[in-house]
Order: C-alpha cells, then structure tokens, then sequence
C-alpha cells in the first residue's frame, strides 16, 4: 500500500503543468546564491501581514542561514519562466522551535522526526502549497531517514493537517504574537501514511459530476505509473463542466509553519 500511495503522490505532484517541482536539495548542496534567492522570496511573501517573520537584525539573519544550512528544500518554479514560485523546508533537531526559545505547554521528544516550515506560495490557489507538502513527505517516506514530520501552525489551520495524520502535541507561545494561538502538531509516518491514504482514496474515486465520493476503496492489482498519472491529471482537469479536485485552499497551506 505504501507503494500504491507514493505513485499516487508522485503523479499528484508532477501532473501540475504550470509549475515544475524541483528534487528535494540539502543546505549543503546549495551554493550562496540560492540561499539569497531564498531570502528574497521569504521577504516578499512576508512582507505586509507577516512582516515580523522578516529577520530584523544581523544575528537573527544569521540563525535562519543556519538553520537553512542544516535543512532539506523543496522549490516550486515556474515551468516558462524559471521564476520561484514556492518553497518549503525541513529541519532535524534542533528544531527551530526550540532553538527561537518558543514557550511550549507541555514535555516532548520526536526522535528521528523533521520539522516542517517556511511553508509558503507567492501563487495563492495554484496548489503549489498542497504539492509542496505532498512532495517533501514522499521524498521522507522513503529516504529511510525520517521517523515523522513536527510543525507549528495556527490554531484555525489545525483541521487541515489533522486529513494527514498529524495530532497536537502542545500549545506553544510565540514572542512578540501574544494575541495568537499556535499550536506543536507532529506524527510518524505509519499516522500519516493511514490518514493521507484515506484521503487520497476519496479522490481517485471522484466521479465526474458527482460532489460525493465512495466510502470504501478496495485496490487489486497493480496500478502503472502511467494510468495513476492519468487518473491524478483527469481529478485535477479544470475544463468547463468538471468538477475541481476537492483538496484545501490555498490560504489554508501558505506561510503555515513558523518553526
């Protein structure tokens, strides 16, 4: 089943024709000037509502390169013009949750887990956030390295994260946001191996036509790269009189993760 889910989430990922989704790359492997392209997209998506996400000093600047030196990436591009689309990034321990002294409300260990952050799309509804998280968790799944993901979100997004198996851990204070509620979510990959295949059976049993999806999937035989391809592309067709793949707005993916 594992193996049925990834080529349904590689197909998923790749059957986006506008934006290409670049093999996921280590800080170490990435020279200084994709870390300032990197930059400059943070700042402006950051910029406006979330401008306190921005580094506001030279040794704030210099824990997030550190951080980014020691994590994986995953970049979003536009397929004409080459131009950063998306982006997102996972970090083992430290977490940054831990290393930015974020106040959290209870004890907790996640041995062999990443943290997922920096989520974030300058392309609010292409999807591009959704693929982002797809496409790190795939690549985790089967690198054998990585136990399960951890990541901090606001309290309102929670309900999105939990269709993939992540569950709360604590509640965490962030400095200088003491009107927000954010909350520890995290779990291994057998939670969100379960929770992700229960979602994406919904999907490849959407009928055309039909807003309601079959309750119960049963998979025999082996699926080919080709027709899950297919089927993924025809669940995302946007031509008129069919229905959208129903997956989460955007809005509810960009700029998830602070830590």
């Amino acid at each position: 089943m594992r193996k049925l889910l990834h080529l349904i989430l590689k197909a998923y990922v790749s059957s986006d024709w506008k934006h290409r989704f670049l093999p996921i790359q280590s800080g170490i492997e990435m020279g200084p000037e994709a870390f300032l392209e990197i930059e400059a997209f943070r700042r402006k998506v950051y910029q406006g509502a979330q401008s306190y996400l921005i580094p506001a000093s030279e040794a704030e600047q210099a824990a997030e390169r550190l951080i980014d030196s020691r994590s994986q990436h995953a970049l979003a591009r536009d397929r004409q013009t080459g131009e950063l689309v998306g982006l997102a990034r996972m970090t083992p321990q430290p977490y940054e949750v831990k290393v930015r002294g974020i106040a959290l409300n209870a004890d907790w260990s996640l041995e062999g887990a990443y943290e997922i952050s920096r989520l974030m799309t300058s392309r609010p509804g292409s999807r591009i956030g959704t693929r982002l998280l797809i496409h790190l968790g795939y690549w985790a799944v089967y690198s054998g390295m990585i136990s399960g993901f951890v990541a901090i979100c606001r309290q309102h997004r929670f309900d999105f994260f939990k269709k993939f198996g992540l569950h709360e851990l604590a509640r965490a204070q962030v400095p200088n946001r003491p009107h927000q509620d954010y909350v520890l979510i995290a779990g291994n990959f057998d939670e969100i191996h379960h929770s992700t295949m229960r979602y994406f059976r919904s999907l490849i049993q959407f009928r055309s036509g039909k807003r309601h999806l079959a309750p119960s999937v049963r998979y025999e035989g082996a699926v080919s790269a080709g027709s899950a391809r297919k089927r993924v592309r025809s669940l995302s067709s946007r031509k008129a009189g069919r229905e959208r793949l129903p997956l989460p707005s955007e809005s509810s993916l960009q700029n998830e993760a602070i830590g």
